[in-house]
């Protein structure tokens, strides 16, 4: 939180005035008198709405405090994992019925093949040495350069890279590389990891950067040249003070 806080308390309102200055909107009105027509239609919350709703905060929770609980409640490790609670939601709501088959089959399964992927390619990296291979490889390049050398080094080459790659898949490969790294370079890993992995979260350009513009994307709304118009806006300015607060932070000693 001591990092992330103060980030998004500045890259949001600065994403918010970037976006409003490529894409001027104008003055616009939304008649809310169908969602309101559509409300009064529903009624009230019926009971698997209501379950769905309890499931789903107590799943978000879980994924926040989770960790914390297990150490609290003497529980064994990775026992209320995301997976692991991603995995008992969608379990309850099964056996409860609130959900069947016809509603899974419309979820986006290659988003989560890619992402498995990813993950597993990154622990592959670290398990079987080719991490420390390549980061021994580096590691001679960084000795000597200034703390700002390598930080804007690794901020801009993550952020290129993850408007082409999925920044889940990109940030569980470049982060065992970077620890390793770091400690063959005599740097601390969250030093490098940190500002890297916030910079790979910077995924705006196009829709193979992140779930999120696949999203987008797939609705039709939004053309490739416009997202990648947006993105670029909105991503570099991004980038560059993700750059500048971890160096401001190294002078202070925070990091």
């Amino acid at each position: 939180m001591r990092f992330g806080v103060p980030i998004v308390l500045v890259l949001l309102p600065l994403s918010w005035f970037l976006l409003l200055r490529a894409l001027p909107v104008g003055n616009l009105t939304i008649d809310t008198f169908p969602a309101m027509k559509e409300m009064v239609r529903l009624g009230e919350l019926k009971g698997p709405e209501r379950e769905i709703m309890l499931v789903l905060f107590l799943s978000v929770a879980l994924w926040v405090g989770g960790a914390w609980l297990e150490g609290f409640l003497n529980l064994p490790d990775t026992l209320l994992s995301s997976a692991v609670v991603a995995i008992g939601a969608v379990a309850l709501l099964s056996i409860e019925e609130v959900v069947d088959w016809n509603d899974l089959k419309g979820v986006n399964w290659g988003v989560f093949f890619v992402i498995g992927a990813g993950l597993t390619l990154g622990n592959a990296l670290d398990k079987t040495g080719a991490g420390n291979w390549f980061a021994g490889i580096l590691a001679p390049t960084l000795e000597g350069l200034p703390y700002l050398v390598v930080l804007s080094v690794l901020v801009l080459t993550g952020f290129a890279l993850t408007q082409f790659m999925n920044n889940v898949t990109l940030g569980a490969i470049l982060a065992p590389v970077l620890i390793t790294l770091g400690e063959a370079a005599g740097i601390a890993p969250i030093r490098l990891v940190l500002p890297t992995i916030i910079a790979v979260a910077l995924a705006f350009m196009l829709p193979s950067a992140s779930a999120r513009m696949t999203l987008v994307a797939v609705t039709g709304a939004v053309s490739n040249k416009t997202m990648l118009r947006a993105g670029w806006i909105v991503g570099l300015p991004s980038a560059l003070f993700v750059l500048l607060f971890f160096y401001m932070m190294s002078l202070l000693g925070w990091i």
